[in-house]
């Protein structure tokens, strides 16, 4: 029996019975109090939307991927993706909202036609953390550097196989 832990804030499709989820990182709102002020919306995660203190039900929502995408379109929103990572974008020519959370791979701000805007922050839950690590399974799998430097710091003389994506830089 090998365990494996999963830590993405998503919750996987998880391979076996041997395989466990346990997100580490917890998402909270950001209060900005300003309104969108523009017809349209960019998002690089779900949880842009889902954490906005307002209606974005008639605004036009431009999206990165597959999955986000499925997500906002069987939540009834008007979703247009515009690529598959943040690397790969180009944004219409029109004055648009990025509604984004305080980690991202691109910065769309220094794009000229962007307005900003904060909905959420993602903060580490220490307690999942210590829970994957007490349980001493075979693999971990690591999707943010965050949670990747709270296991570093949380493992000393433990021995654990950390399979971390392309965006965490373990040591």
């Amino acid at each position: 029996m090998v365990i494996q832990i999963f830590t993405q804030i998503n919750e996987p499709k998880l391979p076996d019975e041997y395989s466990i989820w346990i997100p580490c990182l917890r998402v909270n709102s950001v209060l900005s109090g300003c309104p969108v002020q523009t017809d349209s919306v960019f998002i690089t995660h779900s949880n842009a939307v889902y954490y906005y203190e307002g209606n974005l039900r008639n605004k036009q929502i431009y999206c990165i991927g597959p999955i986000t995408e499925s997500q906002l379109r069987m939540d009834g929103y008007n979703v247009t993706r515009l690529a598959d990572r943040a690397r790969d974008v180009v944004l219409p020519d029109e004055h648009i909202t990025w509604l984004h959370g305080d980690t991202y791979k691109r910065d769309f701000s220094l794009e000229p036609n962007i307005l900003a805007q904060q909905t959420y922050e993602t903060t580490v839950d220490y307690t999942a953390v210590d829970r994957a690590i007490h349980l001493q399974a075979k693999f971990v799998y690591i999707y943010s550097p965050k949670v990747l430097k709270a296991f570093e710091e949380r493992i000393s003389g433990t021995y654990l196989h950390l399979n971390c994506t392309d965006s965490c830089n373990p040591n």
